[in-house]
């Protein structure tokens, strides 16, 4: 008897990710992306790579906010994030932020950013770093820190995690983000 109900709750739960799942893929699409594949799953938030209609196909990072999960954000906070974000946007050592998406009929907020292929934490535990590559990695970070100072930001709780590297411009980028994406997968 439990095994049954067990079955049928297991059941429900694979329903609903694949309700959920398609409701992410028709916002994105309203919105002018295309999903391909998960990045990680937080408590409250899914993290999507995606491929942006409006931007020469490129690839994105999207962090979606789910339904009740909305209830969870402090709604300031996650603004300030984005007027942080968006205040550096163009600047060369600083993970760009693109747009906030928000649709009240789906219950969905999202943040869209450039899309970085790891980060800083998860290169430290593939690699062992060449002394040129140190001296390319502080360097960058420096001019990152640097570029947020002249603007008067303050960059908050450094740590690998947030520090993303791109492949395409060949840069780590410096990110004040929200929870940010720790369990990219290259």
């Amino acid at each position: 008897m439990y095994q049954t109900k067990i079955q049928e709750l297991l059941d429900c739960q694979r329903q609903l990710q694949i309700k959920q799942k398609q409701l992410i893929k028709d916002f994105l699409n309203q919105h002018g992306y295309i999903y391909e594949r998960d990045i990680a799953k937080g408590r409250f938030t899914i993290i999507v790579c995606a491929q942006s209609l409006k931007n020469n196909n490129s690839k994105v990072a999207i962090k979606i906010w789910i339904n009740d999960q909305n209830s969870k954000i402090d709604v300031d906070k996650l603004n300030k994030q984005i007027d942080f974000q968006d205040s550096l946007n163009e600047e060369k050592y600083i993970l760009q932020f693109i747009e906030k998406i928000q649709d009240l009929k789906y219950g969905i907020i999202a943040i869209v950013t450039e899309y970085c292929e790891s980060t800083l934490a998860q290169i430290l535990e593939l690699n062992k770093f060449t002394s040129k590559q140190v001296e390319a990695l502080t360097y960058q970070l420096l001019k990152g820190l640097f570029l947020c100072e002249e603007k008067e930001k303050l960059l908050r709780y450094i740590k690998p995690e947030k520090i993303f590297y791109s492949l395409s411009k060949n840069q780590f980028l410096l990110s004040d983000t929200i929870n940010t994406i720790n369990q990219l997968t290259l």
